[in-house]
């Protein structure tokens, strides 16, 4: 996996997800958007649906065909694929508004716990 800013350098990043993250000199996105996901994973459960904000100059290239995104972005009139999770590490553009589902936030938050090194509250 790399990173190529908009003077076409390119930077390898940790490979934690597939494909190359272009940045691009026009927005790419800006506004309001729905994320539904996909399958069970650490946010919530299929279907479960988080309110959020994308505002991004970038975009994904080289990612193999068969990899399956976590969530649909619902955005206006378009539902877009989006999202990469691996593991306890989610990637994406949106800017989640836990409040539209305080569901996703504990799910979130129960999910850190399990992953934190000592024993002290979150």
């Amino acid at each position: 996996s790399e990173l190529t800013d908009m003077d076409g350098n390119s930077f390898p990043m940790a490979g934690v997800f597939p494909g190359r993250t272009v940045m691009d000199k026009k927005l790419r996105s800006l506004g309001y958007c729905e994320s539904v996901i996909k399958e069970d994973i650490f946010l919530g459960e299929k279907g479960t649906s988080i309110a959020g904000h994308m505002f991004h100059w970038a975009f994904l290239d080289d990612i193999p065909e068969e990899y399956k995104f976590a969530f649909e972005i619902k955005k206006g009139n378009k539902n877009i694929d989006g999202g990469m999770v691996r593991k306890n590490a989610v990637g994406s553009w949106v800017h989640f508004h836990f409040g539209s589902n305080p569901h996703s936030a504990e799910k979130f938050v129960l999910a850190a716990k399990k992953y934190c090194r000592d024993d002290r509250p979150i």
